[in-house]
């Protein structure tokens, strides 16, 4: 009985000394402007010099309210308008799909409409500012709207984070709903997206964000 005392509580003290080493993740920086422009946010928010992007995502989908899928995702997006994902189901890769220009390309898997329309859709739910240099900005409470023919996309006025994206586009309306502030090297972002088109909805979580990583050579080859 003594020595079980001793390993519970020697297990109890180590999990509090984890505890209290965890990283710690503060709120995002805080912003106070009653005006901005876009170069500003840009500029202020560390996404000058982003050019490319992975990330390692999970992704739940849904269809009419109910479960339909889950699995995960590697996404390569990279400016101007490329996208790669492999998505994996159980480990196995089950869809291979790029994105060049708008044109969707499927190297491998079986990939219905949606599915595409939505792969079409994720460089400009990632790189949402790269699309909006002609948009209007409006001040709105406590969000900033950029406005622009067929979209509109709403910020933390605080932290000029994204918190929801309207598009119309393909005769039919998107709508995509931001939240969890990460950080990857002081590159703040939102780790949770929820994106609905029609009756699909797609939940996607990042789990791992890198920044301007080495692209390999023929990532982004078309079948």
């Amino acid at each position: 009985m003594k020595n079980k005392l001793l390993i519970t509580s020697f297990l109890f003290l180590l999990t509090f000394y984890f505890i209290g080493c965890a990283t710690k993740v503060g709120p995002p920086p805080v912003y106070e402007r009653t005006s901005v422009t876009l170069e500003e946010i840009i500029r202020d928010t560390g996404k000058e010099g982003i050019t490319s992007l992975k990330a390692i995502t999970d992704i739940e989908v849904t269809v009419d309210g109910g479960p339909h899928s889950e699995g995960s995702a590697s996404a390569i997006l990279m400016k101007p308008d490329l996208v790669h994902i492999k998505a994996y189901k159980f480990g196995l890769l089950v869809g291979d799909i790029i994105i060049n220009n708008g044109e969707t390309h499927v190297k491998s898997g079986k990939v219905n409409a949606t599915m595409q329309q939505f792969s079409k859709e994720l460089y400009d739910v990632v790189f949402w500012w790269d699309d909006m240099r002609d948009a209007e900005i409006l001040r709105s409470g406590e969000e900033f709207i950029l406005q622009k023919r067929g979209k509109s996309i709403h910020l933390d006025s605080s932290t000029l984070l994204p918190t929801k994206q309207e598009i119309y586009a393909y005769g039919r309306d998107i709508l995509i709903i931001y939240s969890e502030p990460a950080d990857t090297d002081g590159f703040w972002y939102q780790s949770l997206m929820e994106i609905t088109m029609e009756n699909y909805k797609f939940n996607i979580e990042v789990d791992k964000l890198r920044l301007n990583p080495k692209i390999s050579e023929g990532e982004f080859d078309l079948p």
